[in-house]
């Protein structure tokens, strides 16, 4: 039998001839790279390990969060990151190169086959190429860092055939919006997922870039493209020779099969909360908004910007709305410049920002404030991921459409008059300082911690818990894990005095996807810093299980509570050798997964380090 794209990929870079779903392998890496969020806690790893560089030729920082230099923490952090990159010959792309993710295909550094983690989340960008790119924690960067390869579990492949012609105007962001109304957030959590077509083989680099980015928001690990001609010809061109596409064996195996037709796809907006809830943008009514967003590692390529600068051509942004415009890499935006596009956008009104992240790193263009209605091309509309307002999702053109008119509205809706703005006013709610309260260090936790534990538990119902509701990104420049643990679901609705009112030793339960999002190590460290003794879940996001596991914080996966008639404050015994968790006070017990080999030896170590 043959074998998928991600396992061909996975076992080139390892000493296995092939490998199997669920294996546990050691991967080289091609490609490591950190980020200025998160590059200085993978410096401090390092040093505090007394660990060396494995290959600085293989090695880069990426400044992509904040370019604008708008945040002092960041400041600090990327100083951190220049200093020690000239002290051990690293390249840095600083913060006139722009996203990370992007860099690495313009130099030729991703391809077909090739392997790169970095602390980007959204690293299956590189799916785009055939690559697997995988974001994950700062302790695993500074391992790869280190040593050059990452332990990994072989995933499951899926496969999505997509028949039919694509419709006039469907942009690749529609086409990715609408495999999330299909898939949803957990559908195809923690597959490697492979997908073809005859419309996809057509699809540019743009538009693979755009639907690689979101398979984050799909739970996937990587979105995997077989590159077309176009691709090969382009990668090769910038990695100065011959590239040869890996392919997936014809005789290969998935665990599912799904077959699906563009021609019943349509223009669809995400709505405010989740990238998963979608609706045909017909069905919209007339919302205004206050502000529009162009760019992100999703849509923030030249094609993108052609197709607003033919939108916004002799036009002007609504009165009363703001337009922000960030192209993804420095050279798409000197190529808007030279094309003109810049001068286009300029004169409709547009503020246009060096190329980076923007609106999804906090402190950067594209962050909304309290009561304000933002429609943007990002990847995640999470509650206060692009600020205290409500974010519609959408293409470059429904997005640039929406500001002209000043309502949500596609171009083929842009009125004679755009909508009027009136005025309003809303009060901000006062925010309360933090609270503080008494922490506990990763490092005190001794290698012979117990495999059995008691705690009272929080019952959160709730699925798709990402990590800005756990540890917001305005908190993303604390390195230090004691002031971490203050902040731990202050931006999830009902649990926003979690952390005043938390005692050393709690056990948390949530749902389906826990963790789903950033890389932050932060989102499992201020568990930590509050003395939480486990978290369990019918699933995690997949970075997050790499960072909880790496960094000796028990999580647990199980397939039900049926039967424990839990309520929250229960006392309950986990067993994380066995896998059984008990009501204390019911004596009902269940079944769920015990740790894996690898889990287990990482918590008794007391971490990956």
């Amino acid at each position: 039998m043959g074998v998928t794209l991600i396992e061909k990929i996975l076992a080139n870079h390892s000493k296995q001839t092939t490998v199997k779903p669920g294996q546990i392998i050691d991967v080289g890496m091609d490609v490591r790279a950190a980020r200025d969020f998160g590059g200085a806690n993978v410096v401090k790893n390092l040093k505090d390990n007394g660990l060396s560089i494995d290959d600085p030729a293989k090695t880069f920082f990426t400044f992509d969060c904040n370019p604008t230099g708008s945040d002092q923490k960041y400041a600090v952090n990327q100083h951190i990151c220049r200093q020690f990159a000239r002290d051990n010959g690293i390249m840095v792309y600083d913060i006139d190169k722009g996203i990370g993710t992007h860099i690495l295909i313009h130099d030729g550094l991703a391809f077909s086959g090739s392997t790169a983690v970095t602390t980007d989340s959204h690293a299956n960008i590189l799916g785009a190429v055939g690559a697997f790119g995988q974001g994950m924690g700062d302790q695993d960067i500074a391992a790869a860092w280190a040593h050059g390869k990452l332990w990994f579990k072989v995933p499951e492949s899926v496969k999505i055939i997509i028949n039919g012609k694509r419709p006039e105007g469907l942009s690749a962001k529609d086409i990715v919006l609408n495999l999330l109304d299909r898939f949803g957030a957990n559908d195809l959590l923690g597959y490697s997922v492979e997908i073809y077509g005859e419309s996809i083989d057509e699809l540019t680099l743009d538009e693979r870039i755009t639907i690689a980015s979101m398979g984050t928001e799909m739970g996937v690990i990587t979105l995997l493209f077989t590159p077309n001609q176009q691709v090969i010809n382009y990668c090769s061109d910038k990695a100065g020779r011959l590239i040869s596409p890996v392919v997936a064996d014809p005789d290969a195996h998935y665990e599912k099969t799904f077959e699906l037709n563009i021609e019943d796809f349509v223009k669809r907006v995400s709505l405010p909360g989740a990238p998963h809830h979608t609706i045909p943008i017909e069905s919209i009514e007339i919302t205004r908004i206050d502000s529009a967003f162009i760019g992100s590692c999703t849509n923030g390529r030249y094609e993108d910007m052609a197709t607003v600068a033919n939108i916004l051509y002799d036009r002007k942004v609504a009165p009363g709305v703001v337009l922000k415009i960030v192209p993804a890499t420095d050279e798409i935006w000197q190529r808007c410049l030279n094309e003109g596009f810049i001068d286009i956008f300029k004169s409709a009104g547009a503020l246009v920002s060096n190329a980076g992240c923007a609106g999804c790193a906090a402190g950067q263009v594209g962050q909304n404030g309290l009561g304000e209605v933002t429609i943007s091309t990002g990847n995640r509309n999470f509650p206060g991921k692009q600020g205290k307002g409500e974010v519609y999702l959408a293409s470059p053109a429904i997005v640039a459409a929406s500001a002209i008119a000043g309502f949500i509205t596609t171009p083929e809706g842009i009125p004679d008059e755009p909508l009027a703005i009136a005025a309003t006013f809303q009060k901000v709610r006062d925010v309360a300082k933090p609270i503080a309260v008494t922490t506990t260090l990763r490092k005190i936790l001794a290698p012979d911690k117990p495999v059995e534990v008691e705690g009272r538990v929080w019952y959160i119902r709730e699925d798709n818990i990402d990590t800005d509701m756990i540890f917001h990104n305005r908190y993303l420049a604390i390195t230090d894990i004691k002031e971490m643990g203050q902040y731990t679901f202050d931006n999830l609705n009902g649990y926003q005095d979690f952390a005043k009112k938390a005692l050393k030793g709690d056990i948390v339960i949530v749902q389906k996807n826990f963790g789903s999002g950033s890389s932050r190590q932060q989102a499992v460290d201020c568990f930590l810093s509050l003395g939480i003794q486990c978290v369990l879940a019918e699933s995690f996001g997949a970075i997050y299980e790499r960072n909880a596991i790496n960094a000796a914080f028990p999580i647990i996966t199980y397939p039900s509570l049926q039967g424990l008639d839990l309520v929250e404050g229960d006392m309950i015994r986990v067993n994380y050798e066995t896998g059984m968790i008990t009501s204390l006070k019911t004596n009902k017990s269940i079944q769920a997964e015990p740790f894996s080999e690898v889990q287990l030896e990482i918590f008794k170590r007391g971490g990956l380090f």
